[in-house]
Order: structure tokens, then C-alpha cells, then sequence
């Protein structure tokens, strides 16, 4: 799958204005993910992890948010540790 061009990025000022005025949401919970950061569990943390600038940014540059979600489908394994 090719990778889509977007038409530029968002600059730092730009997400977190958005973020505000979409009244500053947070992401889920902490303590899942500080857990299993101390415990050292890479396979835990990684799926835990939350950008809270996210939200607003794809939903006002869905361009952004569709190169996102093909990242991440590229990224994920196609198999678990536990079926090799």
C-alpha cells in the first residue's frame, strides 16, 4: 500500500490551540500504562499509549488522521509471540 502525501503538517501551536478549544480532553487512564512502564512490559505499554493532540487534529485534517491509521495497520505484527 503507497503511502498518502498529506498537505503539510501541524505545527505544535496550531494542535494545542485546537486541543483547547475542544476543552482540553485527556486520554484514558494513566495508571494501566505507568504500570506497565515500571513493570518494564513492552508489550503491554505499547498498545496503552495515547497522543492527546490527536482527536483534534484528525478531526480537523483527516488527511492526517487516514496516513495515521495506514502507519499504524503497517506496524502491527501479523502474528502474536504466542502462535510462532
Amino acid at each position: 500500500m503507497p503511502y498518502r502525501i498529506t498537505r503539510g503538517g501541524v505545527r505544535s501551536p496550531e494542535a494545542y490551540r485546537w486541543w483547547d478549544q475542544d476543552g482540553g480532553p485527556t486520554g484514558p487512564d494513566p495508571a494501566p500504562i505507568l504500570e506497565a512502564a515500571a513493570a518494564g512490559d513492552v508489550d503491554a505499554l505499547g498498545p496503552l499509549l495515547f497522543n492527546d493532540l490527536e482527536p483534534p487534529v484528525f478531526a480537523r485534517r483527516p488527511d492526517i488522521a487516514v496516513g495515521a491509521a495506514a502507519s499504524r495497520d503497517r506496524s502491527r505484527p501479523h502474528h502474536s509471540a504466542a502462535t510462532v
